[in-house]
C-alpha cells in the first residue's frame, strides 16, 4: 500500500533532538527589556565605593567607629587645657600688684584778674553861664578831666543841637537875647570799649524852662 503524501506524511522530529529546541527558540518572540535599571549594578557600585573608602568587609568600618572615642578625648583634653590657662592667667593677675594710676594734677580754675577798681561815675559841674551882650560863655569842671565833651544847645522849643568841643572846659557862642536857651554838657570816655555817657546839670538863659 503506498504511503500517504502531504504534511501528515512527514515524520515527527524527535523531541529529544537539539535541532527541535533550536527551532523552537527561533520561533519564540523577543522578551521585553525591563523598564527599570538593574539595581544589582548599583549594589556593585556601592561595594566599589565602600572598598575605595576602606569600608570593606574586613572590619575596617568597625575600626572607623572605634576611632570616635579618641576624637572625643582630644576635644575634652583641649577644653581642659583652655580652662587651665584661663585659671593661671586669673591667678597671675590677682597676685600682681595693681599699677599705679597716673594722675595728672588738675589745674584749679582761678578767678579772672580784675581790670582794676571800678571807675567811679564821672562828675561834671556846669557853672552859671556868663552873658555879655549877645555872647554867652560856658565853663565846667569834670572828674576825671580826660573826657571828651559835647555842648548841648536847645533854643526855645527847637531840638537839641550838639556841638563837639573835644576836651575843652570852656566854650562860647552868640545867642538871640530875645530867645530862651538851655545848655548842658555831655561827656564820654575816649575808649571805644566804654560807651558810657555822662551829663551835667542844665543851665538856662533868658528864663528858659529846661527839661533836664
Amino acid at each position: 500500500m503506498p504511503s500517504p503524501t502531504g504534511p501528515s506524511s512527514q515524520p515527527f522530529a524527535d523531541a529529544n533532538s537539539s535541532d527541535a529546541f533550536d527551532d523552537f527558540a527561533a520561533l519564540r518572540p523577543e522578551q521585553p527589556q525591563p523598564a527599570f535599571p538593574d539595581f544589582d549594578d548599583d549594589d556593585d557600585e556601592e561595594e566599589d565605593i565602600a572598598t575605595r573608602l576602606g569600608w570593606g568587609n574586613d572590619g575596617s568600618r568597625d575600626q572607623g567607629h572605634e576611632r570616635k572615642p579618641f576624637t572625643k578625648y582630644y576635644l575634652f583634653a583641649g577644653a581642659g587645657a583652655v580652662v587651665i590657662l584661663v585659671v593661671v592667667a586669673v591667678i597671675m593677675l590677682l597676685q600682681s600688684d595693681p599699677p599705679e594710676l597716673s594722675t595728672t594734677p588738675r589745674e584749679v580754675p582761678t578767678a579772672p584778674e580784675s581790670a582794676g577798681p571800678t571807675q567811679p561815675r564821672a562828675q561834671i559841674d556846669l557853672k552859671e553861664p556868663k552873658i555879655t551882650g549877645n555872647k554867652v560863655v560856658l565853663t565846667w569842671t569834670s572828674n576825671p578831666e580826660t573826657l571828651d565833651f559835647t555842648v548841648l544847645v536847645t533854643k526855645g522849643t527847637e531840638h537839641e543841637q550838639p556841638v563837639f568841643v573835644e576836651r575843652a572846659h570852656t566854650w562860647s557862642t552868640t545867642i538871640d537875647v530875645s530867645s530862651p536857651y538851655c545848655f548842658q554838657i555831655r561827656a564820654n570816655n575816649s575808649d571805644p570799649a566804654d560807651q558810657t555817657f555822662y551829663r551835667s546839670q542844665t543851665r538856662s538863659v533868658n528864663g528858659s524852662s529846661c527839661r533836664h
